[in-house]
């Protein structure tokens, strides 16, 4: 299993570089660390705004590390699953089995050592501030039921911080830079790597 890690600031492109990466490489799975987050359905929404969900510690990475593992070694794994809505980490579950390719992506897939180890292809999306403000407003209005004052507060009040603390020196930990001007061509680069590295 060939393990691809893409991080990036929040709305910089993680998700829309997975699936096309994905499709590309045909026996692909995608992990997205947010299904990471820890459960904090026992806040109010008052206390969930004031809460900080851009830092490290709001995840739990080592379980994603320990499933990352647990498919290389047995072939399957079971993955919770997060609602942004209403912030629970869910009863449900999905399976995943073991591909030929797996991505995981997420804001801190290169910020421990373990995460960097299990890792075979390392991806950092490089995207400006203002580029990620408007991008967050339009997916965090029409997906996550917040305001626009709510998502340009929170941006300012803990994203960017985060981002700048803990994201964007994960920039040197990476072994290719995307960049928004030529993301089409990084892609078509990408997949020809990864082919070239798995013949």
């Amino acid at each position: 299993m060939y393990t691809i890690n893409i991080v990036g600031g929040s709305a910089s492109g993680k998700t829309t570089l997975a699936k096309k990466l994905q499709h590309n490489l045909k026996d692909c799975v995608i992990i997205s660390q947010d299904n990471y987050h820890n459960d904090m359905s026992h806040l109010t929404r008052k206390e969930l705004s004031e809460h900080n969900f851009d830092t490290p510690d709001a995840l739990n990475l080592n379980q994603l590390v320990k499933d990352i593992k647990l498919l290389n070694e047995n072939g399957n794994v079971k993955i919770q699953k997060y609602d942004f809505v209403s912030q629970i980490s869910s009863k449900n579950h999905f399976h995943i089995n073991k591909p030929k390719f797996l991505i995981i992506e997420g804001l801190f897939t290169l910020y421990t050592k373990d995460l960097i180890e299990v890792s075979d292809m390392r991806i950092f999306i490089d995207v400006n501030t203002d580029e990620r403000l408007n991008r967050r407003i339009l997916r965090d209005t029409t997906e996550r039921g917040d305001t626009k004052k709510e998502v340009i507060e929170r941006f300012n009040k803990f994203v960017e911080i985060g981002h700048q603390k803990y994201v964007q020196p994960q920039i040197n930990k990476s072994d290719y830079i995307v960049s928004v001007n030529s993301f089409e061509d990084d892609i078509t680069n990408i997949t020809e790597l990864i082919k070239i590295l798995n013949k």
